[in-house]
């Protein structure tokens, strides 16, 4: 797919969310970040533009396969779409002296980076634009990288069904999905 494709993908999702704070979130995607643009990361998965698009719809997809039913259409949507939100407005291009981008790494982080961590910017910018959440959902988008995460899991308790769902659904993307779409694009 590409980036208008997923662009109009993303933004029709997320046109069904029924909750308050979701129309300023769109907004927000729109005309105030990169989320289309972004790469989902400057040395690893997807290091390419729209990458953050592509995966976070990756997400939703295996989240969707994934889920027992226990979980709304809804929470998997916002979940899915938005555990990356921390990526928007993070790189920049990696310009060589001849003003040409890096094709080794071709983005980097900006200098000016919010810096609090990957889970808690993700639900800091969320909850800023008011978008409103579950306790299970600011949890699982907080916690969703897991074992990865550097501060470690303090309390067990935040480590709840949907964590763990979108934590599986976030490294089986990053780890087979876009693998087979970098080698075929």
């Amino acid at each position: 797919m590409d980036c208008l494709e997923v662009k109009s993908r993303i933004l029709t999702e997320l046109h069904l969310v029924n909750r308050k704070g979701i129309i300023e979130l769109i907004i927000f995607l729109e005309h105030q970040s990169d989320f289309f643009i972004a790469p989902a990361s400057c040395g690893h998965h997807l290091n390419q533009e729209g990458g953050l698009a592509q995966h976070s719809l990756n997400v939703l997809e295996t989240m969707r396969r994934l889920n027992p039913g226990y979980f709304s259409e809804d929470t998997i949507t916002v979940c899915a779409l938005l555990h990356d939100l921390c990526k928007t407005n993070l790189y920049k291009d990696n310009l060589l002296k001849n003003g040409s981008r890096s094709e080794a790494k071709p983005y980097v982080y900006r200098d000016d980076c919010r810096g609090l961590g990957h889970g808690e910017d993700s639900l800091f910018i969320l909850l800023e634009l008011g978008l409103e959440l579950s306790l299970e959902e600011k949890k699982a988008i907080r916690w969703h990288m897991g074992p990865f995460d550097h501060t470690g899991l303090k309390n067990q308790g935040d480590w709840n069904d949907l964590s763990k769902l979108l934590f599986i659904s976030d490294y089986y993307a990053t780890t087979f999905l876009e693998k087979k779409q970098e080698a075929n694009p």
